[in-house]
């Protein structure tokens, strides 16, 4: 018989989501491996105390047979490193924010299971200088709506001297003089164009068809020199298994990423101008991933309920060495409209258990009660974050 993993005790009935967050750790099994072997518990606090009282959870977590774990050591040691928890511990609290701020304050090493390195470039529209910066994450962060699903044509900027060099578009003066409105051409999902996105304006999708279309895009960059065009990605990027794929690659790759700064210093030329900024990855992806859906609809606390298809095995990250393969282990889910009540509730997966469809055993877990699930259930939810472990 197969041992269920033991829920948590919500000790003060709004821990939920600190509950949820630690299901989400351990069903990393790197993660968990290295906690439960002690290999922080050393470290200078806050990072000793947290790896020490997390250990302490896991290891009670692991056999359910004996009732709940309890998480009130470990949630004391939060309020060292999550200033709001300490400020109101008896108010539920956003699942993430607390994740993020175990995370920051573990030891360096272990920090290392789930960091990358990104960078931004930014293109000085005036003298083309690229001003880079590196930084590093532990957390892929997405945004609902902040891109057009795979296919759909979007809103992109091209200068004017673009048009006719690299386009082939004549630039109908009397077309653009005093109008607000621009120019919209549709290049079909069919066309082999080698098609190079140069910039974009907020990523607002329009439907039109093959012929010339007029838009009121109603914006600022409307006053600009430029002609807008409706473009679709390059099919090799365009080509995702799931809405996941594609939020990851939009918000991820340069050619996909592309905004328009108008209000810009630059330390190059020192002019008061305009800038194109990109991101991008440019690492090897860690051992660990956690990949946080943006849920607050403008920053009112009101969720925003869109279904985001997922991965049950993500190949989105290519590198020189081949494609880097992931496996889902874990998902946090709210339930309720507004991020500041509700429930949130963990999916996990244990790779030392069978289900029922060949694949590792899911279990669905709020607070103390723990359950089995499938997998194709699981895959139905309004996920807020997904854990991955590295397969390759």
């Amino acid at each position: 018989m197969p041992n269920i993993p033991a829920g948590i005790d919500n000790f003060n009935y709004s821990a939920c989501f600190s509950i949820a967050a630690a299901q989400g750790l351990r069903s990393l099994a790197p993660f968990e491996k290295r906690i439960v072997d002690g290999d922080d518990n050393n470290a200078p606090e806050p990072s000793g105390g947290l790896a020490s009282t997390l250990q302490t959870l896991f290891e009670q977590m692991a056999d359910g047979s004996k009732g709940p774990a309890d998480i009130r050591s470990f949630f004391e040691q939060c309020k060292k490193v999550c200033p709001e928890l300490m400020r109101e511990p008896y108010r539920q609290h956003d699942s993430q924010v607390l994740l993020e701020a175990v995370l920051d304050g573990l030891p360096s090493e272990t920090r290392k299971m789930f960091q990358f390195k990104l960078r931004d470039s930014i293109l000085c529209d005036n003298c083309n200088y690229v001003n880079r910066i590196n930084t590093t994450d532990h957390m892929l962060r997405l945004k609902i709506g902040a891109h057009p699903h795979p296919g759909e044509p979007v809103l992109v900027e091209l200068h004017r001297e673009d048009v006719s060099e690299k386009w082939g578009i004549q630039w109908d003066e009397e077309a653009f003089r005093g109008r607000r409105e621009l120019v919209v051409r549709s290049v079909s999902a069919g066309s082999k164009a080698a098609l190079q996105l140069s910039g974009h304006i907020g990523w607002k999708c329009v439907r039109v068809n093959d012929s010339t279309s007029r838009i009121d895009m109603r914006q600022e960059m409307c006053q600009r020199r430029s002609v807008e065009m409706a473009l679709l990605p390059p099919e090799s990027i365009a080509n995702s298994s799931s809405d996941l794929d594609w939020l990851i690659k939009a918000t991820y790759c340069p050619q996909l990423n592309r905004e328009v700064i108008s209000d810009y210093r630059c330390d190059e030329c020192k002019a008061d101008t305009s800038c194109t900024r990109t991101t991008e990855i440019v690492s090897s992806m860690p051992s660990c991933l956690i990949v946080h859906i943006w849920r607050d609809m403008y920053f009112t606390g009101i969720k925003d309920t869109t279904y985001v298809s997922f991965d049950r095995y993500l190949n989105t990250f290519e590198t020189p060495d081949g494609r880097q393969r992931y496996r889902l282990t874990g998902v946090v889910e709210h339930l309720g409209y507004s991020l500041n009540s509700g429930h949130y509730v963990a999916y996990v997966a244990r790779d030392d258990e069978e289900g029922p469809d060949g694949h590792e055993q899911w279990y669905f877990c709020s607070d103390s009660v723990v359950e089995p699930i499938s997998y194709e259930e699981v895959a139905t939810k309004n996920a807020y974050m997904l854990f991955y472990v590295r397969t390759d």
